[in-house]
């Protein structure tokens, strides 16, 4: 009771310090729509405009593989001293990689992150590989089939999935995950927000592995369409010269 007191005070501190500054400012450029929704409703009245985070695409070369459905990899990627990243490995070990593994005991799961806790790295099995943190998060990427994103609470836009997709990697997320990116469910990246739900889509590119290569084409040609740094220079540029 008395944390909870607490912290609702530094709750209440902060968003006060939040609606003066945005009180004094001439323009904000939000990185998600979401975010641009709660400037306003924190009753922002500076000009306004969602221009997303972006990537060097020409850095992200991706590998062309041939995928065998009876032997597909997964990986997730994220640093594990932030919490919504520990939390999402927890139910992804816990309790959507068993059920997987179930279905299918061939398939393996590769993580990776900088600070993993020991309990995650205990938790290594034949079909959990605990690679903890790797020099080089693109190589680690390039080596395996497909990105699970099982996040449960987050907010601003999750950089790792923008970079899986200019890698050509098919996404499966949580639509909390893949929040602030501008997506098509099944087209560029695959939604799914229960075990049952992560478990029904790897089934379905089971049974699909030309989705496989489909998706991860589309959400490749997508990040440099939309998330290409170049593009968003040229829209911050623009979003100055208007203030």
């Amino acid at each position: 009771p008395a944390k909870k007191i607490y912290l609702n005070l530094l709750s209440n501190q902060l968003k006060k310090y939040e609606e003066d500054v945005i009180s004094k400012i001439d323009g904000i450029a939000a990185i998600s729509y979401e975010d641009e929704k709660k400037y306003k409703k924190l009753g922002c009245k500076a000009a306004l405009e969602t221009i997303p985070f972006g990537i060097d695409t020409k850095s992200y070369k991706s590998v062309k593989k041939t995928f065998d459905k009876n032997n597909l990899s997964f990986f997730h990627l994220g640093a594990m001293n932030w919490k919504p990243n520990l939390e999402a490995v927890g139910w992804l070990n816990k309790d959507i990689w068993p059920t997987i593994s179930k279905s299918f005991p061939e398939y393996k799961l590769h993580l990776a992150g900088k600070n993993m806790p020991q309990w995650i790295i205990n938790n290594s099995s034949n079909s959990i590989i605990n690679h903890q943190e790797v020099e080089s998060a693109i190589d680690f990427m390039n080596e395996f089939d497909i990105m699970l994103v099982p996040l449960l609470s987050a907010g601003g836009i999750r950089v790792k999935i923008i970079e899986g997709m200019a890698l050509g990697k098919v996404i499966i997320s949580t639509k909390i995950g893949a929040e602030g990116i501008d997506y098509k469910d099944g087209f560029n990246i695959i939604i799914a927000n229960t075990v049952k739900e992560f478990k029904d889509k790897i089934t379905w590119l089971t049974k699909n592995p030309n989705k496989i290569i489909e998706i991860g084409s589309n959400a490749k040609k997508h990040i440099k369409n939309k998330y290409d740094n170049d593009l968003i220079s040229k829209e911050l540029v623009q979003f100055y010269k208007n203030l």
